[in-house]
């Protein structure tokens, strides 16, 4: 896909991601998407908890599906070029195999995976993190064989790096909320922008905080209170707050009354 497309494509489906009120990050989504965009062999979901790897393949190969990272393929997970890189620079921007330079990455480690992974075709790697923390992080992996990812691939990867960050920072802020209030601010006519937004602004966040951590301009924070303010038939922070508190009360109030399904 051509690399002007590809991003205009992006900030559509961005955009329409935002405005749901998700409390997950929609990850297989954004895999079929990847897959399309830049036509590799598969998409991997990587993510790392302290001691526990898991990953999610799109689509799975060569026997290997979603799950956790077995114990005897720890060694070979650490060897990889990319996890060496990430480790050993902190440098959050996407990289791949193939420019991980053997100051970092000896030609054995790199000759062993190329071995582990060519047989299914997934020797060439792109990684494109949205979390990189000590003992945490979220990337996507495009695999494909043979030839290396072009500069133009990096590109349009670091440009949507910063659009899953913007999507991760929200779903963090929406999955901290419970589902009922959630759900109560949806049915009120707010987006999950908004409804984002309100709760950072409940916490007690200035607008330029809140535009921080969802990783807008503190301008477009402000439309976005207007909006809720508007939506709400309130005229200011406070009485938004309180609306939104209302609301989750009642719908706490609605689901414990609700009857039990027949058995």
């Amino acid at each position: 896909m051509d690399g002007a497309v590809a991003a205009d494509h992006w900030l559509d489906v961005t955009a329409e991601l935002l405005q749901r009120p998700l409390t997950r990050f929609p990850h297989e989504l954004v895999q079929r998407e990847l897959r399309a965009t830049f036509e590799v062999r598969t998409v991997s979901w990587n993510w790392a908890d302290g001691s526990t790897l898991g990953f999610h393949l799109d689509p799975p190969v060569g026997g290997w599906g979603p799950g956790l990272v077995p114990l005897e393929h720890r060694f070979a997970y650490y060897r990889h070029p990319l996890i060496q890189w990430f480790g050993a620079t902190g440098d959050p921007r996407p990289q791949t195999v193939g420019r991980v330079p053997a100051q970092i990455s000896p030609d054995r480690d790199k000759a062993a995976i190329a071995e582990l992974l060519a047989p299914v075709g997934t020797e060439q790697q792109l990684s494109v993190p949205y979390v990189l923390q000590p003992g945490t992080h979220r990337a996507f992996v495009l695999a494909r064989s043979v030839d290396d990812f072009t500069d133009s691939d990096l590109v349009l990867a670091g440009r949507l790096q910063r659009l899953f960050q913007a999507v991760h920072a929200q779903v963090r802020v929406l999955g901290a909320m419970s589902m009922v209030s959630v759900e109560e601010l949806r049915r009120a006519g707010l987006t999950g922008r908004e409804a984002a937004v309100l709760a950072l602004a409940a916490q007690g966040l200035t607008t330029t905080a809140i535009a921080h951590r969802l990783g807008m301009a503190p301008g477009t924070a402000r439309k976005h209170l207007e909006h809720i303010y508007r939506k709400l038939g309130v005229s200011g922070r406070v009485e938004a707050v309180q609306v939104a508190a209302m609301l989750a009360a009642e719908g706490i109030a609605l689901e414990a009354e609700a009857p039990l399904p027949a058995p």
